[in-house]
């Protein structure tokens, strides 16, 4: 998930994010050798010439010459073999508004290539009409640090519909929890393309690939 949650551009920009993840497997072993994990997020997006809209909810409240972007989200999931099936949470607030997102999702590991798909609802209490919205995603990892992806998103809340087509790439420094990512995003319905740099920080010393396999999410 390149944001809190699901967003589209509603003019040309740039912006940059710092991202950050924790997880934790939780075990029990009288639940049939029941294994689940959670992972948690957070996210600083700070763009420039490039407002945004979140699944189109709030384009009045959301969208502007600059925006700054506070946000978290929590995953719970399991992990069958080289498949992930998981329900998320994600909250982002931004110019005093503040959105929910409801989501399930599930990931596929097939050799360097990893599959992810994701339904999320998104709301904003008594401010506008509730978005659905399904996302899909592949990268494929060139070398265990490095990948590249790109991804579709369609969304809709019942009078503004939009598709969202973008590619991106991470590098993982070796020995490090930083790596860099960027992207390019383009909305159909605003003909808007965004620039996205940013800094992850994963607290791990696992590769880049062997992390996503841990936290798919």
């Amino acid at each position: 998930m390149p944001a809190p949650a699901p967003m589209a551009p509603t003019t040309s920009g740039h912006e940059f994010v710092f991202d950050g993840y924790a997880s934790a497997t939780y075990a029990n072993a009288g639940l049939a050798q029941w294994t689940g994990s959670v992972a948690a997020r957070g996210t600083i997006l700070t763009n420039s010439g490039c407002g945004f809209s979140l699944t189109g909810m709030d384009q009045a409240n959301l969208t502007g010459p600059s925006l700054n972007i506070v946000g978290g989200e929590v995953d719970v999931y399991k992990t069958i073999g080289d498949a992930a099936l998981g329900v998320s949470y994600a909250v982002a607030s931004g110019n005093g508004v503040t959105v929910n997102a409801l989501g399930v999702q599930g990931a596929l590991f097939a050799g360097n290539f990893q599959l992810r798909g994701s339904y999320a609802h998104t709301f904003e209490a008594g401010l506008a009409p509730a978005a659905n919205s399904l996302t899909g995603r592949v990268a494929y990892f060139f070398a265990p640090n490095t990948q590249a992806n790109i991804s579709v998103m369609t969304a809709s809340n019942g009078t503004y519909n939009d598709t969202t087509f973008g590619i991106g790439a991470e590098h993982k420094f070796q020995s490090s929890p930083f790596s860099l990512f960027g992207g390019l995003a383009y909305s159909s319905n605003t003909s808007a393309t965004s620039v996205t740099v940013g800094v992850r920080f994963t607290p791990s010393a696992l590769s880049l690939q062997d992390f996503t396999r841990k936290v798919p999410f």
